[in-house]
């Protein structure tokens, strides 16, 4: 009887209470700030002083209303921020133009990752939630213009040009890139820059959320992620899949699935003699080449590679090349960093001192939280900024935030960050963290 009474306290009572207008701003201004940092389609075009005075306004107005309650400043927490604002501030004058505009727009960078770090759990929580929603929204409003695109239907649609490194047919509910090779034209981008953009957002959120396809909302992550045909984002799957079922200890599930993986990819060699998309796209690109490496990791171009080899040899090793790789003609073309991605990208651009500011941030920040989810998440965003070398966009850098604290507290064996138990305020008389002030 007794249990009867608390699932229906934990089923009825979180549909009914509603998120405070300040955590409704909260969330809206995170998620404005995440979005234009990625240039997601649906903010791409917005004024970024626009975007980022609105985001400020929504948190700001959160941490007034909540002052009394965001957390007190421990040594722990002003490492934290500190970190923060030097990573935010070494990008700024290393990589970006130093001018008001983006001056404000660093401001309001640290601000919010201040306040990110200084809010209770529960608050982290509904925020990652909001954006979690947000996400599947924005991925289902793109696949309902791109499931006729690929049937055939003609779309209106305009090129942008705009962006240094990409350029896109934008078809308003989606993008595509401009040029394509025949691969990329079935790869699902929807509102993100590049598939594998898209794949990586959507493994983390699966992750996270212990791929409950119960869900819809982890369906719809989960057919995106699918159509994505995103090498990196497939290998992020199955490597937070593997760390879910150890967590819950279902070894004999584990090795089952990992041989669906490999029947599923000798299907896709043997299947019109490996020419199928699946094959082309995922299996083909891990054979091994004669030079030792994955055929599918072509994280970088030759020159690249030729440039990166003499910086290793040179006193800019300390600081990086900074945005003299960039170069200075108008349409990119002594640009060195074009066409590469990955770890080596990142250690070019800034060089010893920036990359060890990230790497204590992570540590420090994953030390404090750890726990098997958290450090297995940790994994997954090391290895996915490994492939692809944004670790500082807010996009990544907020979501890290938002999410290690809460996995912290999940019990081992349960991922479902998002259960109503969890989310619910009230369930067990005080908010999600309260057992363990000032984490």
């Amino acid at each position: 009887m007794q249990r009867e009474t608390e699932k229906t306290i934990m089923s009825r009572h979180p549909r009914k209470e509603r998120q405070p207008i300040e955590l409704v701003l909260l969330s809206i201004g995170i998620i404005l700030i995440m979005f234009k940092s990625n240039r997601i389609l649906y903010v791409r075009f917005i004024s970024e002083l626009l975007i980022y005075l609105s985001a400020f306004g929504c948190v700001l107005y959160y941490s007034i209303v909540r002052a009394k309650i965001l957390d007190r400043i421990t040594l722990f927490k002003g490492v934290v921020i500190m970190l923060l604002a030097a990573i935010f501030i070494y990008d700024r004058v290393i990589l970006g133009e130093i001018n008001l505009l983006s001056n404000i727009c660093l401001c309001i960078t640290i601000f919010t990752a201040a306040v990110i770090v200084q809010s209770p759990l529960h608050d982290k929580l509904l925020v990652l939630k909001n954006f979690k929603l947000a996400v599947v929204i924005i991925l289902s409003v793109a696949m309902v213009g791109w499931i006729p695109f690929l049937l055939g239907m003609d779309m209106p649609y305009y090129v942008d040009n705009n962006e240094t490194y990409y350029h896109h047919k934008v078809y308003f509910l989606f993008n595509t890139f401009a040029i394509n090779n025949p691969g990329d034209l079935y790869r699902f981008a929807g509102p993100f820059l590049e598939p594998g953009h898209l794949g990586t957002m959507c493994a983390f959120l699966l992750y996270i959320d212990g791929y409950d396809l119960r869900k819809p909302s982890n369906i719809i992550l989960l057919v995106s992620t699918a159509m994505s045909l995103s090498l990196a984002a497939y290998g992020l799957i199955v490597g937070g899949v593997i760390i879910t079922l150890y967590d819950r200890r279902k070894y004999m599930t584990m090795y089952i699935i990992a041989g669906l993986f490999i029947l599923v990819g000798i299907g896709a060699t043997i299947y019109l003699n490996g020419d199928n998309v699946l094959n082309k796209a995922i299996v083909s690109r891990l054979e091994i080449t004669e030079s030792g490496e994955l055929a599918g990791y072509n994280r970088t171009t030759t020159p690249f590679e030729v440039a990166y080899s003499r910086y290793m040899k040179t006193d800019k090793i300390w600081l990086g090349v900074g945005k003299d790789a960039f170069g200075s003609s108008s349409d990119s073309r002594d640009n060195i960093t074009l066409g590469n991605a990955g770890y080596k990208r990142y250690f070019y651009l800034r060089g010893i001192i920036g990359s060890a500011l990230l790497i204590i941030l992570l540590l420090i920040y994953t030390l404090k939280y750890r726990s098997f989810k958290s450090i297995g998440f940790m994994i997954l965003y090391v290895v996915a900024n490994i492939i692809r070398d944004y670790p500082t966009k807010e996009i990544w850098m907020y979501l890290f935030l938002l999410t290690l604290p809460i996995l912290a507290k999940v019990p081992r064996g349960k991922f479902n960050i998002f259960s109503d138990e969890l989310v619910s305020r009230r369930q067990t008389g005080r908010r999600l963290g309260e057992s363990a002030p000032h984490i």
